[in-house]
């Protein structure tokens, strides 16, 4: 078996098969990707996979964008299916982040976002099930949606391999090989070391546990995020209503299999461990969940709680992603801190890995802000919700 590559991915969620697929795009045809279990096995299959672009500063929002365009278009892009569905983007604040919001939405129109602030009647023309006392401001992006993180990821992985690219599954990566002059030259498996020029993690809240044996610590919490499905005594017309995110409820909903998947978008608990998954659901949180829910649709009654899941986010201090490495240490570098945002930053993220490891530089959008140094320097980008994730 070959031991040797140009560049060794190791994660094959949603952003590791879009840094490899965009790594042989950019004509490195010598990679290998490595999934300890199988592909779309990890935190990605949990994602509910909402693309929307309403960020607190326009290289994000910036970032999203391209990202929404490509799962938009995923058929001609990349090949395969994306499962996108164009239903729009309702967010709404009240009274508390009022100024803040609307800010946002400026912002995001500079940076070339298709979003409008509306008023609380065009609200209700798009959702009527919403309560109009809680909307103080509206925007919606009409361009925005929702996706399959299990056909997403499964099609980023099909197209890299038609483009060369070799995907090991049931390959656990130990940790990383060190060589001459603080160099990371490969990675230990359980089935040996593959050395490689470059060692790109997209390992999410495992990030760490790779990283601080070789003296490198990447700024992110874990968290346990949950996520609960509400049916209802007739099928919700999922085909007419827009993804939903409630500000003043910290919390997000869309259609999903007749009914409503809501979500909770505060940063979360920290857990003991990256292995640590919650999948219970006490009696408080089913009525936390049940509370946000009737809060934001009080006419909609028979509302029950039919399935719930969780999986974990990688939140970093700002709530924006962390994509590089560190001086002193070449040869590797990682992308976590996504803070639950990675689904619809994915397609951006791995075009900017594939042309720092091609060119140099990300060409796209600038890489050097989203570097893991940036919290210790005072370069952390500032939120206008900082009690959330992937609103940053």
């Amino acid at each position: 078996m070959k031991n040797s590559y140009d560049v060794i991915v190791v994660g094959a969620g949603i952003v590791g098969t879009a840094i490899a697929y965009n790594l042989a795009r950019a004509g490195i045809k010598d990679v290998l990707l490595l999934e300890r279990n199988t592909v779309c096995s990890g935190d990605t299959a949990y994602s509910c996979a909402i693309v929307r672009t309403h960020y607190s500063n326009p290289l994000t929002c910036k970032m999203a964008t391209i990202g929404r365009d490509v799962l938009a278009d995923f058929p001609h892009r990349v090949g395969g299916e994306s499962g996108f569905r164009r239903c729009g983007y309702l967010i709404f604040s009240g009274p508390d982040t009022l100024v803040e919001f609307e800010r946002n939405v400026s912002l995001q129109r500079d940076a070339g976002a298709d979003v409008d602030l509306i008023d609380t009647r065009q609200a209700l023309e798009l959702h009527p099930l919403l309560d109009p006392a809680r909307i103080a401001s509206a925007a919606f992006e009409p361009l925005s949606g929702f996706a399959d993180p299990h056909l997403t990821t499964m099609a980023y992985a099909d197209a890299a391999r038609r483009c060369g690219v070799e995907i090991r599954q049931g390959t656990l990566v130990r940790g990383l090989v060190e060589g001459a002059e603080d160099r990371v030259n490969g990675v230990r498996t359980d089935r040996g070391d593959i050395s490689a020029g470059h060692v790109v993690l997209a390992t999410g809240v495992w990030t760490n546990t790779l990283t601080e044996a070789i003296g490198l610590h990447y700024a992110y919490q874990t968290v346990n995020h949950k996520v609960v499905h509400f049916s209802f005594d007739h099928p919700y017309p999922h085909e007419r209503y827009p993804v939903v995110r409630d500000l003043p409820g910290v919390c997000y909903n869309r259609p999903h299999d007749g009914g409503v998947l809501l979500g909770d978008s505060g940063r979360g608990e920290p857990v003991p461990s990256a292995d640590y998954m919650d999948q219970t659901l006490a009696r408080d949180e089913a009525g936390t969940f049940l509370e946000n829910f009737t809060n934001c649709f009080p006419s909609l009654n028979g509302a029950r709680i039919t399935s719930h899941w969780a999986g974990r986010y990688d939140v970093s201090p700002d709530s924006n992603p962390i994509i590089g490495g560190f001086s002193g240490k070449d040869g590797v570098m990682a992308v976590c801190g996504l803070s639950g945002g990675g689904f619809k930053l994915a397609p951006c993220i791995g075009q900017m890995v594939a042309e720092q490891i091609a060119h140099g530089e990300s060409r796209i959008l600038p890489g050097e802000p989203y570097l893991p140094t940036r919290f210790e320097q005072g370069r952390e980008f500032q939120t206008a919700y900082p009690g959330t994730s992937a609103m940053a």
